[in-house]
């Protein structure tokens, strides 16, 4: 799913009719919702924090970069990097993820 909406990712990942997401590509600037905040609540919720999150963003602030992993970010990446580096990171979230499961 693809969704360009800070409150209407929150409204899908809260809705009841719907299957959790294998994996988050979330950019932090987005309308309504910043990325951050749905990050926090992404790993604050006990349903939701197994679902990997990567940052996906034009940001390649430090700042940004800690404050992400901080909150629990599985990966960033700078829209700025080749996506060849996004492939990669997909596939190491996902893989760690079948090795915890």
């Amino acid at each position: 799913h693809h969704i360009d909406d800070g409150q209407d990712a929150l409204d899908y990942l809260f809705s009841e009719d719907k299957t959790s997401p294998d994996l988050v590509l979330l950019d932090l600037k987005l309308p309504r919702v910043m990325g951050y905040e749905i990050l926090k609540i992404i790993k604050e919720n006990t349903e939701l924090s197994t679902i990997p999150v990567i940052i996906l963003t034009s940001s390649t602030e430090e700042d940004d970069m800690e404050t992400c992993k901080m909150l629990g970010a599985d990966g960033y990446i700078s829209k700025l990097s080749m996506f060849d580096t996004l492939i990669e990171k997909v596939k190491e979230v996902l893989e760690r993820k079948k090795l915890l499961a």
